[in-house]
């Protein structure tokens, strides 16, 4: 009996000594910063698998947030640790004062670009989330997939809306403008407009390698003279040495566009949404084009995939 009970005792030795010497539940870190343009609330540091921290990206004045550095643009964030290190960064853009009559302010990225030469998302006309096809089957403002002439919205002909459809919209609505949708109260798409005005007021230049990112567009300048408005430099134009990186300019990568489950041609052409339904044609919709020789106002399909450009007005 006498043995029975040591026994038993010394298994409870061990067994509190193996316990004593269990190892600590893995930490892992989590350090997530800012990038010039804000700031970020939360707590880096140590946590265990499964523990979920926040973090909030807080722009500065005149900043927006863009995304963060692996792409998500959720913010607050909430972050649960699954068995690895975190390191993130929030992203952050601002605007331009070109001084245009208009007092537009154009911002420095593309929405979903994390900086001015990423090419960012494509929308469809009127749609504020990305998807993998663009073409009229997927299109959000049509009643039977497959058939332009059957609009739903934005629609001021009776042949091309669902059961003679027509409404009174030929700018869009803040719920489906992909600028609001993204940034929030006082951020737009450009309307067609303030395309032309950008065209007509600012001084363009196309190249090869913008800021040594072999990324092609163009740079937008505030023009430094009255003959320098509307001035496009295309690719075989010298421009102004009077002009740098150094001033007031936002890029426009020639991110190409979207359509079907494609992206086409990247480098080759910008295409660039406007807020504005054509006049004529309510299945069309205005946007910016340009190459290395040609910048204007064109209008195609609402079902395409074209970058997006946000701007704030006063």
């Amino acid at each position: 009996m006498r043995r029975l009970v040591w026994a038993a005792m010394g298994i409870a030795l061990i067994s509190m000594v193996f316990a004593n010497c269990k190892k600590e539940d893995p930490t892992y870190s989590v350090q997530v910063t800012a990038t010039e343009g804000g700031t970020v609330e939360g707590q880096n540091g140590e946590y265990k698998e499964g523990e979920t921290v926040v973090f909030t990206a807080i722009p500065a004045d005149g900043y927006c947030f863009s995304q963060w550095s692996d792409g998500s643009t959720k913010n607050p964030r909430n972050i649960t640790i699954r068995n690895k290190d975190v390191s993130l960064a929030a992203l952050f853009f601002t605007t331009v004062d070109f001084g245009l009559e208009s007092g537009t302010l154009w911002a420095t990225c593309n929405i979903g670009a994390a900086n001015p030469w990423n090419y960012g998302d494509y929308y469809a006309w009127g749609e504020t989330q990305t998807k993998d096809e663009y073409n009229w089957d997927t299109y959000k403002y049509q009643y039977r997939k497959g058939d332009w002439n059957l609009l739903t919205k934005y629609c001021y002909d009776a042949e091309y809306g669902n059961n003679g459809f027509t409404d009174a919209l030929t700018t869009l609505v803040a719920a489906d403008d992909a600028a609001t949708a993204a940034f929030g109260e006082g951020w737009a798409m450009s309307t067609n407009a303030e395309w032309r005005e950008l065209g007509n007021q600012c001084y363009w230049v196309w190249t090869e390698n913008y800021n040594n990112q072999n990324v092609r567009g163009y740079i937008v300048y505030k023009a430094k003279s009255e003959g320098d408005k509307g001035t496009k430099v295309f690719s075989d134009g010298t421009p102004s040495a009077s002009y740098s990186l150094a001033d007031a300019h936002i890029f426009l990568p020639a991110a190409g566009d979207y359509f079907g489950s494609s992206v086409c041609d990247v480098g080759n052409y910008g295409r660039y949404w406007s807020s504005s339904l054509d006049e004529n044609t309510p299945y069309w919709a205005w946007y910016c084009f340009f190459d290395s020789s040609d910048v204007r106002p064109l209008f195609d399909s609402r079902s395409f995939g074209f970058s997006v450009r946000p701007v704030k007005r006063p």
